[in-house]
């Protein structure tokens, strides 16, 4: 486990279960913002928390988020991931020309 602390903040501070591999997965509000496509959705979300893809978080396509138009597959490779204790959300910040720039996807427990 790569112990991504912000991830592990966020299911700490919403009492979220994991799976037998420990793995997190849960419906979501998710608030996207960009310069080219801004979207909020509620959809499942993952968060796999051993293995090769520890630290990944993954959203479900539908009918608001589609892979054509937004990242879905985030990695602390690429994106940084930051907790608001504030507000309790889980911050994924990145840059990317799909996304114009800039981008941020703000995570909740619906």
């Amino acid at each position: 486990m790569s112990g991504s602390f912000p991830v592990m903040d966020f299911m700490e501070a919403h009492s979220l279960e994991t799976d037998a591999y420990g793995n997190c997965r849960f419906s979501a509000i998710v608030d996207y913002r960009s310069r080219v496509q801004n979207t909020k959705s509620v959809t499942e979300v993952l968060f796999v928390r051993n293995g090769y893809d520890d630290g990944k978080i993954s959203l479900t396509a539908n009918s608001d988020l589609s892979v054509n138009n937004y990242h879905l597959d985030f990695t602390e490779r690429f994106q940084t991931y930051e907790y608001l204790k504030e507000t309790k959300e889980l911050v994924v910040k990145g840059n990317s020309g799909k996304m114009g720039g800039d981008y941020s996807v703000a995570i909740y427990p619906a």
